[in-house]
């Protein structure tokens, strides 16, 4: 993360990378990926890397939850995007502006 904040993201990538083979599993890993593609514009890497982490949102370590990417800083040039909007509808997110289930009209 200290790479991505400092605009190291090649480094932060390369980090994440070996990271993930050598826990393929742990959904945290493919979310700062998804952060780090956001930050460098490439769109279907990042959906895809949220998509991963969130499959795999069971294997987080005790005490820990996941982001949501709605409201994460480095997904905010994405929110109000289609193709964003339809992946968070996919994972059970609410995306921004949309009302939460069963609110009043």
């Amino acid at each position: 993360m200290a790479y991505g904040i400092s605009g190291h993201l090649g480094k932060a990538r390369e980090l994440l990378d070996e990271a993930i083979m050598r826990d393929p599993e742990y959904p945290l890993n493919y979310y700062n990926l998804a952060c780090t593609f956001a930050e460098q514009g490439s769109k279907a890497k990042m959906l895809a890397n949220l998509d991963l982490a969130f499959q795999r949102k069971s294997n987080v370590l005790k005490g820990e939850q996941m982001p949501d990417p709605v409201t994460d800083q480095s997904f905010q040039r994405y929110v109000r995007d289609p193709d964003f909007i339809s992946l968070m509808r996919k994972l059970g997110l609410r995306p921004v502006g949309t009302p939460a289930t069963g609110a009043a009209k």
